[in-house]
């Protein structure tokens, strides 16, 4: 198990971290899968910890509730230490409490710059459609992408959104030119097994701490559109992935499309489940629209592209259209960076 595990550590290093795009991370995640001792101690927390992410904000959270090491400094600008035999140090010095962290808390990463890509294709839906929308976010975390709408989003040329808005997201387009008839939201929720209040300030402090040290101005950006949204909190609900679609697709006003997003989530399901979410939103009684914001392969029985090398890990965005007895279509959409950096529409 500890190979394994210490071989999947490179590997996330190799393909997820390429192209420079986190440096200090990659040597934390590094320096993490050559110690044995980090190694035979993550593979004793549960299967859903053994992820790098996972320790990573173990670490950080610790530092953020007061803990004092050395590895606070990697997180300040100009640090220019050993960040991975420093991050390995805390870990071991505290041992204790980054086990009971990774047994107990969950990857809820809530990227908020994602709208950038969600948003121009929620517009291009609606207009197709001529419909007001019913928006359902499954693996929402704070459920921060569900008031895409009260966001500025720059788009390379394109603004998006009201451009007086507290929170200004950039992106740059590297593909066709986003829809900017602002689409009409009419119900919202957020579904997640462990949902994270915005006015809990320890949920918060989880959250801050799966920011990577490389990105200050995601933390900075995170920590607006939690302060945009405290005021008046996304409507969400504690369900399984499944079970709280189901229960969604009840509630939801029955004029509405229903268009379920998710980022990053069913890239985590085993197959069977996977076969169950999409069975469960293209089976509905009412017509559905599933916006993926995926891995590639996730999505099945869609036509990919092939993407030039060298951006490291992309995500491929996808539609699969069905329900209220209509064929399930299934559509390529385009590329984005995993944190919205880039969209590059079809």
């Amino acid at each position: 198990m500890t190979a394994e595990l210490a071989d999947f550590f490179r590997a996330f290093a190799d393909y997820s971290l390429a192209g420079g795009y986190a440096p200090l991370y990659e040597e934390m995640v590094r320096a993490a899968a050559d110690n044995p001792d980090v190694v035979e101690l993550v593979a004793a927390s549960p299967p859903h910890a053994h992820l790098p992410n996972n320790l990573h904000a173990a670490a950080r959270y610790l530092l953020l509730t007061g803990v004092e090491h050395p590895l606070a400094a990697a997180y300040e600008p100009d640090f220019d230490g050993d960040i991975g035999a420093l991050f390995c140090d805390l870990v071991l010095s505290h041992r204790s409490a980054i086990s009971e962290l990774l047994a107990t808390r969950h990857v809820q990463t809530n990227e908020v710059n994602r709208s950038a890509a969600i948003a121009p294709l929620l517009n291009l839906i609606a207009e197709r459609e001529r419909a007001r929308l019913a928006l359902i976010d499954v693996g929402c975390s704070a459920g921060l992408n569900l008031s895409l709408d009260r966001y500025r989003i720059d788009i390379g040329d394109v603004v998006l959104g009201p451009t007086d808005a507290g929170l200004r997201l950039v992106s740059e387009s590297r593909g066709t030119d986003p829809v900017d008839r602002p689409a009409e939201f009419a119900w919202r929720r957020g579904i997640d097994r462990d949902p994270i209040d915005v006015t809990d300030i320890d949920a918060v402090r989880w959250l801050e701490s799966l920011v990577w040290p490389d990105h200050p101005d995601r933390l900075a950006r995170l920590r607006a559109a939690i302060a945009e949204n405290q005021a008046e909190p996304p409507p969400l609900v504690r369900a399984d992935a499944v079970q709280g679609l189901h229960d969604a697709l009840r509630d939801a006003p029955s004029d509405l499309l229903t268009v379920i997003i998710t980022t990053w989530v069913v890239f985590y399901f085993d197959e069977d489940l996977r076969r169950e979410f999409e069975t469960a939103l293209t089976s509905a009684d009412r017509p559905t629209a599933w916006l993926a914001m995926e891995q590639q392969g996730v999505v099945p029985d869609v036509e990919i592209p092939v993407y030039p090398e060298g951006d490291g890990e992309v995500s491929v965005m996808t539609l699969v259209s069905g329900g209220g007895g209509r064929a399930v279509t299934r559509e390529f959409l385009g590329f984005t960076h995993p944190h919205g950096a880039w969209v590059d529409l079809a």
